[in-house]
């Protein structure tokens, strides 16, 4: 309902549902058939992984560790939907917030 209301929807913390409930997501990210056009699925994800720089590789690699119970393909056509379009949020370290936000703290 919200997402035809309101074109947008939001998803936190991927890291805490399985593959199973992830393949839900599927015909929400799937351009060619998803039900809502003109629509955002916004989602976030929080995990480490080494030697990637990328953040969508990052969170490939984070998605595919995580849901390891999907079988292979569908887990492939998953990832190439959600995937797409990843930013990397990392938080600044307090002394910056204090210089630019001094009334906080």
């Amino acid at each position: 309902r919200i997402m035809s209301e309101h074109s947008v929807a939001a998803l936190f913390n991927l890291q805490k549902i399985t593959g199973d409930e992830a393949l839900a997501l599927q015909g929400l990210a799937d351009d060619g058939v998803a039900p809502y056009k003109r629509a955002v699925l916004v989602m976030s994800l929080e995990g480490e992984v080494k030697d990637k720089c990328d953040p969508s590789a990052k969170a490939d690699a984070l998605l595919q560790q995580m849901w390891n119970d999907i079988k292979i393909d569908q887990l492939a056509a998953l990832l190439s939907r959600l995937t797409v379009g990843v930013v990397e949020v990392v938080a600044e370290p307090d002394s910056v917030l204090q210089q630019a936000c001094p009334q906080l703290y």
